[in-house]
């Protein structure tokens, strides 16, 4: 646009330099943006900040668009050294800052300051426990990871009793391919997640699955821990096992690579019930037998040569 001038009475216009200059008009925007609490120094050991109330919890950025979008946070900054156990209530001034953490110009807040409530929590290491409910689709297995334990933080009273955190159940329900699907946890009244635990999610591996069926005898069964000097007798002619597992493994899957035992350490001469056992040389998902235990009579070999 063109500069016009306007002298004094007296003076006269000699030269104007920059005749015209670019202006850029843009349209106005507001924006609401959450307040981010930046923590300066250290936290004592075994603590962390929280039961955290913001007061106005979001912030009104005006201004040219180019300039409001730029803002990536609102920021306000808070001394750890000012912590205590008792819940405090402080005034911050907050900060309009870009991805770069540059102050951000020319741009408007609804409120130049935030009341900040917060204190220090205690931290905890707790176990967590992750189901699923529903079924995979027909010819699918999975394989289902998750975190072993979660970081907790409350005040000691809170958190003393907490053994363990259930998150709600996984459904599966029929899901073919993998993913990634977030938990949510049933935390205790006054129980909060700590900012320390990485993202807490369940990762399903799905793979396809088969099944196998093997069948052995009784000399097939490992008397394991049999004592010297003893024998044992059953009637059973025939025992089933039947596997599950990726459908590449079971495939290949061998007689040979499963071994059939009962464990006899401890068993007295007479007649006992006891389980079938099974151990593979591979991985598999599942493994049951058919009968899954037996009936077998002890015998000392002495006794036995005088009966015949």
């Amino acid at each position: 646009i063109p500069v016009n001038v306007k002298l004094p009475p007296g003076l006269k216009l000699v030269e104007i330099r920059s005749a015209k200059i670019k202006v850029t008009i843009e349209d106005l925007v507001a924006l609401s943006k959450p307040v981010n609490v930046v923590y300066r120094g250290n936290f004592p050991a075994n603590t962390e900040e929280g039961d955290l109330e913001l007061r106005p919890a979001e912030i009104e950025v005006t201004g040219a668009k180019s300039a409001v979008e730029s803002v990536n946070e609102i920021r306000a900054y808070i001394d750890v050294d000012d912590l205590s156990t008792e819940r405090k209530t402080f005034q911050s001034e907050v900060i309009p800052l870009n991805q770069a953490e540059i102050i951000v110009e020319n741009v408007n807040l609804s409120s130049s300051y935030v009341n900040i409530s917060v204190r220090l929590l205690q931290l905890k290491e707790v176990p967590l426990v992750v189901e699923t409910t529903g079924s995979l689709a027909e010819g699918y297995g999975a394989e289902i990871n998750a975190p072993q334990s979660v970081l907790i933080k409350g005040t000691k009273a809170a958190i003393q009793d907490v053994t363990f955190v259930r998150a709600e159940p996984v459904d599966i329900t029929g899901i073919t391919n993998n993913a990634k699907i977030p938990l949510t946890l049933q935390l205790p009244e006054g129980v909060e997640l700590s900012n320390k635990n990485p993202s807490i999610v369940a990762e399903i591996n799905v793979e396809m699955i088969g099944t196998k069926q093997f069948e052995f005898t009784a000399d097939d069964i490992l008397l394991d821990g049999l004592t010297k000097g003893k024998t044992v007798n059953t009637d059973v002619a025939e025992v089933i096992v039947s596997v599950t597992g990726r459908k590449e493994v079971v495939e290949q899957l061998q007689r040979d690579q499963l071994e059939l035992y009962i464990e006899m350490e401890g068993l007295t001469t007479g007649s006992h019930t006891v389980p079938i056992m099974v151990s593979s040389r591979v991985p598999l998902h599942n493994i049951t037998v058919d009968p899954p235990e037996i009936r077998i009579t002890i015998l000392d070999t002495e006794q036995e040569n005088l009966n015949e």
